[in-house]
């Protein structure tokens, strides 16, 4: 959950909405490149802040539902197989020392 405050309710909605346009309109390459496969708006909400009544200020909770595959990139290449060659023998038993 997010929670945006302001003095008042327009500049509330202002402040919501742009924060809504961050997450939704973020550039799906570069979120595919963190792991982040889908974000949706789940719910919003403006209520009195608890704490501050008395001055005027309000809030919004915004939900927001996040699809995400968590990518551990191997930290040391040397096991890593880099290029297949394309004339591979595919009925061969390959043998890697480790």
């Amino acid at each position: 959950m997010v929670t945006v405050r302001a003095n008042s309710v327009g500049p509330l909605n202002d402040a919501a909405a742009a924060v809504v346009r961050a997450f939704l309109g973020a550039d799906r390459t570069a979120l595919l490149e963190q792991g982040i496969l889908r974000v949706a708006l789940d719910g919003a909400g403006y209520q009195p802040a608890s704490d501050s009544e008395s001055n005027g200020v309000v809030e919004r909770g915004l939900t927001l539902k996040i699809l995400y595959e968590f990518l551990k990139r191997p930290e040391e290449p040397e096991y890593v197989i880099l290029e297949i060659p394309k004339n591979v023998d595919t009925f061969a038993t390959l043998v890697i020392a480790v």
